[in-house]
């Protein structure tokens, strides 16, 4: 559940505005808080890891500037895989593909899982579906993103499609 609408005062300008040197158009940073206590491991492309640095952010830890990649810092930079381990086997396993859509809602969505394997397609070399669920036991899939990762085939270049023709 939402805890708390947070409000930065900083202008945040996306990975969009950024790129194409707009910057007479900004958007408060806001964020939303959740209420995620349950103890958890996490693991960036095998490792254990933490993903996100919200508490440093919070607690000015994080060195930022206007050009910051604001979301990134926040939520987490992208990554070829992150996996949320609750600890929980009672519950169902998910693979989440996406890209960084996702980033300001996996470890919520996350919560209501066993394990939850995030992985965004830009940052694999090689991704054979079947084999991926069939391996990590996953019992759903959900797929996120803006509409450029349905429709670039940079996205796909990667991932073995010979048994979905």
């Amino acid at each position: 559940s939402i805890l708390k609408e947070e409000k930065y005062p900083i202008s945040f300008y996306g990975s969009k505005a950024k790129a194409a040197s707009k910057y007479d158009i900004s958007d408060e940073w806001v964020v939303y808080k959740y209420n995620l206590t349950k103890e958890k491991d996490v693991y960036i492309n095998g490792e254990k890891s933490t993903y996100g640095n919200e508490i440093k952010y919070d607690e000015g830890q994080i060195d930022y500037n206007l050009l910051s990649n604001h979301y990134g810092i926040y939520y987490g930079d992208d990554y070829g895989e992150v996996i949320y381990n609750y600890h929980e086997p009672q519950k169902e396993n998910l693979l989440i593909i996406s890209n960084s859509y996702s980033n300001a809602i996996n470890e919520m969505i996350a919560s209501h899982f066993n394990k939850t394997y995030i992985v965004d397609l830009r940052h694999i070399e090689y991704f054979e579906p079947n084999e991926y669920i069939k391996q990590n036991e996953i019992d759903k899939v959900l797929i996120l993103g803006n509409m450029s990762l349905f429709t670039k085939e940079a996205y796909f270049t990667n991932i073995n499609l010979e048994n979905y023709k």
